[in-house]
């Protein structure tokens, strides 16, 4: 029987679990650091990284050449690292999901399966946006996933600068705060257009201002909280 490892430290992984032992693969989930032990013990023909936390060691990814991939919701290379979803929205990039190989860096492997997706409508919340992600790279790996066991994906590098995020990055933004669930599209722009509006230079010839304060305030529209899907760290 085939073996599968699952690295996700996230419950929106279950179904993908489910599935995946449904179809007869002896999958293993994993939400601890991957260790050459964890390979040596499992021996899986496939390793699967999906909202996983940790960052994998190249030392690690060399021990399974091109058998190590990640699901990522964005349309690499643009928006990799953390919240991915939202960085779409806010910055106005190409939407759509990829699964890649897992390399050195972040987010940064050969591309093997891609899919674009429609822009977030005004009205669409942050939590309906990734769950359509989320659904969207999943079903991309269920249809690909025999050729990705034979092999028959054929890897291309990702072109272009593309973008890269941090958490630290939104919380800058935002003042230390991060957007509700419930928060739409339009009202997440409405926001970050108009602070990023105040951040911009003032010309010469613009009478001077004082400086603006906290840089986001819940009553602008938004609301506290961290959408709980979509994880802390890089990934």
């Amino acid at each position: 029987m085939d073996r599968i490892m699952l690295l996700s430290n996230n419950p929106n992984s279950a179904p993908l679990l489910t599935w995946l032992r449904e179809q007869g693969f002896d999958t293993r989930l994993l939400e601890d650091p991957l260790t050459a032990g964890h390979l040596e013990k499992a021996d899986p023909c496939l390793v699967v990284s999906y909202n996983y936390r940790h960052i994998v060691p190249e030392e690690i990814i060399r021990l399974l050449p091109g058998r190590m991939i990640n699901l990522h919701i964005s349309l690499l290379p643009w928006n990799r690292g953390s919240d991915p979803n939202v960085w779409s929205i806010i910055d106005r990039t190409p939407r759509g999901v990829t699964v890649h190989q897992l390399a050195r860096g972040l987010d940064t492997g050969d591309v093997l399966l891609q899919q674009e997706t429609p822009p977030a409508g005004d009205d669409d919340t942050l939590a309906s946006t990734y769950e359509e992600l989320n659904h969207a790279v999943t079903g991309l790996f269920r249809e690909g996933l025999g050729d990705l066991l034979s092999g028959s994906c054929h890897p291309r590098p990702q072109e272009g600068p593309g973008s890269r995020h941090r958490r630290a990055d939104l919380l800058s933004l935002l003042g230390g705060k991060l957007p509700d669930w419930s928060m739409t599209v339009r009202d997440l722009r409405k926001i970050t257009d108009r602070i990023r509006r105040k951040q911009e230079p003032a010309s010469p010839l613009a009478p001077q201002r004082k400086p603006a304060g906290r840089c986001y305030n819940p009553q602008d529209g938004g609301a506290e909280g961290t959408p709980a899907g979509e994880s802390g760290g890089d990934r």
